[in-house]
């Protein structure tokens, strides 16, 4: 293989692999518990969310770790953009829509002492549909999905699921997965098989 040949080949990796890491989508996850007040609870049929919710310590990984949302980071739900209650739910995803479900990085609870984000309020949350897994009379489950938002435009906009457990009546916590985007997996598995080629061929 000649000198410009192998600078294609290695131009068109590092592309890759260049275009992969500009793209920042979110990665990891966060735990979410509801605050002391403790308003959230659930029927047959629907989901009501309390306000004021704090980032559970330790429970932040990829994005999500500290310092960039530290321990106790407040995250406020439903945000005034519907009524706090859905209803109409059931083992089918429901389509939902509600911009900032959840938005994570206020000041949290003095126990903690999180100053939030950097600014506060980054990331938000925006939930598309919202399906019931399971309820009884005093335990129930939701998984939904919507696409978590960096204010900043630090990290790409990148789908994500929501896991809402209530223990009790009126306690529930929840987890914002990051679920990887297919086309960021296009990209690296480009980068690796341009990687393979190239080393086949010097070989």
């Amino acid at each position: 293989m000649n000198l410009t040949k192998h600078f294609s080949v290695i131009s068109g990796v590092f592309f890759a692999l260049a275009t992969v890491a500009n793209a920042q989508s979110f990665t990891g996850s966060i735990g979410i518990q509801e605050d002391s007040s403790q308003t959230g609870s659930f029927t047959s049929s629907s989901l009501t969310m309390d306000t004021q919710n704090y980032t559970e310590p330790g429970s932040g990984t990829g994005t999500f770790a500290p310092p960039t949302v530290p321990n106790g980071t407040e995250a406020f739900a439903t945000n005034g953009n519907f009524s706090g209650v859905i209803s109409g739910l059931s083992s089918t995803p429901k389509t939902v829509n509600i911009d900032d479900f959840v938005v994570i990085g206020g000041p949290g609870p003095a126990l903690f002492g999180s100053p939030g984000t950097s600014p506060n309020n980054r990331f938000e949350f925006d939930l598309q549909t919202l399906s019931e897994d399971y309820v009884s009379s005093s335990v129930a489950y939701f998984t939904g999905t919507g696409i978590l938002t960096d204010t900043q435009g630090t990290y790409s906009p990148t789908s994500a699921d929501l896991l809402l457990s209530f223990s009790g009546v009126n306690n529930y916590s929840f987890t914002l997965q990051a679920v990887p985007e297919p086309a960021t997996l296009s990209l690296a598995a480009v980068g690796l098989l341009g990687a393979l080629a190239f080393r086949r061929r010097k070989n």
